[in-house]
């Protein structure tokens, strides 16, 4: 079993929250998850205003919630870029975008 911190709990949360809110499951509509061979690309950069963050911290629990949302397995992701950069404390964010490849 797998022990997740209050602090994942609620990052997993708030990207769930984010996806709703976004109306992911429509921007990524045309792509086919059931597709046998599919094979994705994944984009993302966060905002962070703690500079000492890793920029590969988020990947996992990102990509687990996305998969788990839009149903599909996240083994499909064959590549993935992860950016970061400085904002202040408050304006954090995280924007995505998924390719098929």
């Amino acid at each position: 079993m797998m022990y997740i911190t209050k602090e994942a709990k609620q990052l997993k949360q708030d990207i769930y929250n984010f996806l709703i809110f976004n109306n992911v499951k429509d921007i990524y509509e045309w792509i086919d998850f059931t597709k046998k061979d599919l094979k994705l690309y994944l984009y993302k950069k966060i905002g962070v205003s703690n500079i000492w963050s890793d920029v590969d911290n988020s990947n996992k629990l990102f990509q687990d919630v996305l998969a788990d949302y839009l149903w599909f397995n996240d083994n499909k992701i064959f590549k993935q870029t992860s950016e970061k950069e400085k904002v202040k404390k408050g304006e954090e964010y995280i924007e995505f975008e998924l390719y098929e490849i």
